[in-house]
């Protein structure tokens, strides 16, 4: 286990009156950020403007959405084919090792979503189902 560095050791955290200090559990993360849904405020928070990679349950949400688009556009995953953006080529943390320019199905990008857990491959899917979504919305009026 990494020692915490003497800035992440003194950075406190931002606690507001709706949470009981003495009731919070141990907390090993290195940043997270807790919004209270009912008035959208942050009530419980470490560094929370800190850049940080992807974390997994996003990839697996990612994934989750990707799956139930490609039902929804009635996709065949096998043989949709996104292209790769020279974004998710530059976004930092774990890779799928994806090129600029390539041409995936939503298949491979799945599984280079869950497999070698990559952050590159999310974000394609991301922008590629975005883009499906709003073209949607703008010219066959389909809610989602």
């Amino acid at each position: 286990m990494q020692e915490e560095t003497k800035s992440e050791q003194s950075t406190p955290l931002k606690l507001y009156d709706t949470i009981a200090t003495d009731k919070l559990p141990l907390l090993s993360c290195k940043a997270f950020y807790v919004v209270d849904l009912q008035s959208n405020k942050m009530v419980l928070s470490k560094k929370p403007y800190e850049v940080r990679e992807m974390a997994s349950l996003t990839k697996m949400m990612t994934t989750f959405v990707a799956l139930q688009l490609s039902t929804n556009f009635d996709l065949k995953m096998k043989e949709t084919l996104f292209p790769v953006s020279k974004h998710a080529t530059t976004i930092m943390g774990t890779s799928a090792n994806l090129t600029e320019g390539q041409c995936l199905s939503i298949y491979d990008l799945l599984r280079g979503v869950m497999l070698p857990s990559g952050n590159d491959a999310a974000l394609c899917l991301a922008e590629n189902f975005g883009h499906l979504i709003l073209c949607a919305k703008k010219y066959k009026d389909i809610n989602f």
